[in-house]
C-alpha cells in the first residue's frame, strides 16, 4: 500500500481537458523525453499550482509534476516516448507462461443479434432506436456497444444507492445517477448505465423524460438560517483534500451529517454519533449545490455549495439550514 493517497493519476484526456477548464499560462519550455515540451503552469481554484508539460508536435501532456503537498511532490513523466509509428502486433499478443492457463471470468460474450441477447440474459430490454456495433451478454446483462459509449442494462437486485461524487437528475419517473459521462437509473426493473462520450444522445433513447441539473441553477427553496462560510479555512480545507487528507469533504452526505451531528454535540462526540446516517437524504443535487433532508433530529434540511470550485475535485460547504 502507498505511504500516502495520491489524489492523482495520469490520464492525458483528462489532464489536458483539466488545463483548459482551470486557469493557466505558459511559462516555459523544457526537454522532456528527448522531446521539447511547452511547460504550462495550471492553477485550480483555491488550490496550489501545479505543472503539464505538452509535447509541441503532438501536442499530448508528457510530463505531469504536482504541487507541493505535505513535503511530497510527485512527478509523473514518459522515460521514453516514440510518437506516430508502427506498433508491432506481438505487442498485444499474450502466451501464458508454461504449466499456466487463461481463465476467462467475464461472463459477458459476444451475440450476433438482440434475439439472442434475449434469449441469453432472460432479460426484456429497453431498445434503442440506433443499432450498436456489438452486442454482449450473460444470464440478467445486456451491454450495447456503441464504440465510444456503452449501454449496460442489467435486472435490478439491490436497492438503488447514489453515488456521493453524483449529480441528482430525474429519468423514467425516479431517480438519476449524473456523473461525468456517466449516467445510471432503474426502468422497467431494470438497472441501466450508459457510459462514454455520447452518454446523453443515447440515454434520450432509452427515457423520454431524462432531466440533467445544470450548474449553479437555482433552487426553488432557500434555507430559513444562514452558514456564514470563512473562506481561508474553506480554502484551507479544499488545499487538504488535494493533498488527500479528509477525503469525507467531497462527500455532501458526510459533510451535511458532520454538521447535524454537531449541532446536536457541539462539544464532539464521544462513542456512536447521535444521529442516524441512514436518516439522510440527497433531494437536490446540480453539481454546486446540494439539498439533503433529515429525518430526525434538529436539523430538518442542510444546504451546500462548492464555493471554491465547481467540479468533482471540489470540497462541499454548508451555506445554510432548516432546522427541525
Amino acid at each position: 500500500m502507498p505511504i500516502y493517497l495520491d489524489p492523482r493519476d495520469f490520464d492525458l484526456q483528462k489532464e489536458a481537458a483539466q488545463a483548459q477548464q482551470y486557469p493557466h499560462k505558459i511559462v516555459g519550455e523544457d526537454s522532456i523525453a528527448g522531446l521539447t515540451a511547452t511547460r504550462i503552469e495550471i492553477t485550480p481554484p483555491g488550490g496550489l499550482p501545479y505543472y503539464l508539460w505538452i509535447d509541441t508536435e503532438t501536442n499530448l501532456p508528457v510530463q505531469l509534476q504536482s504541487a507541493m503537498q505535505k513535503s511530497i511532490q510527485t512527478t509523473y513523466t514518459f522515460v521514453t516516448l516514440e510518437t506516430n509509428i508502427q506498433i508491432p502486433a506481438s505487442t498485444f499478443s499474450y502466451n501464458p507462461p508454461d504449466g499456466y492457463q487463461v481463465v476467462d471470468q467475464n461472463p459477458n460474450k459476444p451475440v450476433a443479434t438482440l434475439a439472442e441477447a434475449i434469449s441469453v440474459s432472460g432479460l426484456t430490454p429497453v431498445e434503442l432506436t440506433k443499432k450498436p456495433q456489438r452486442i454482449f451478454a450473460s444470464p440478467n446483462q445486456i451491454i450495447f456497444d456503441f464504440g465510444d459509449t456503452i449501454v449496460s442494462e442489467s435486472k435490478s437486485t439491490v436497492p438503488f444507492v447514489l453515488s456521493p461524487l453524483a449529480s441528482l437528475g430525474q429519468a423514467a419517473g425516479g431517480p438519476l445517477e449524473v456523473l461525468p459521462d456517466s449516467l445510471r437509473w432503474l426502468q422497467n426493473g431494470l438497472e441501466i448505465l450508459v457510459q462514454g462520450q455520447r452518454s446523453e444522445e443515447l440515454a434520450m433513447q432509452l427515457a423520454n423524460d431524462l432531466i440533467i441539473p445544470q450548474s449553479n441553477q437555482a433552487l426553488p427553496n432557500q434555507p430559513s438560517i444562514n452558514v456564514a462560510a470563512d473562506m481561508d479555512v474553506v480554502k484551507q480545507n479544499q488545499q487538504q483534500v488535494d493533498s488527500g487528507s479528509s477525503p469525507w469533504q467531497l462527500d455532501p452526505l458526510q459533510v451535511a451529517f458532520t454538521f447535524a451531528v454537531l449541532q446536536i454535540s457541539p462539544g464532539g462526540i464521544k462513542g456512536d454519533p447521535p444521529l442516524d446516517f441512514n436518516s439522510l437524504k440527497i433531494t437536490t443535487n446540480t453539481g454546486t449545490d446540494t439539498v439533503i433532508q433529515i429525518s430526525e433530529g434538529p436539523v430538518k434540511t442542510v444546504y451546500l455549495k462548492r464555493l471554491i470550485r465547481q467540479d468533482q475535485s471540489g470540497i462541499w460547504t454548508v451555506v445554510g439550514y432548516d432546522p427541525r
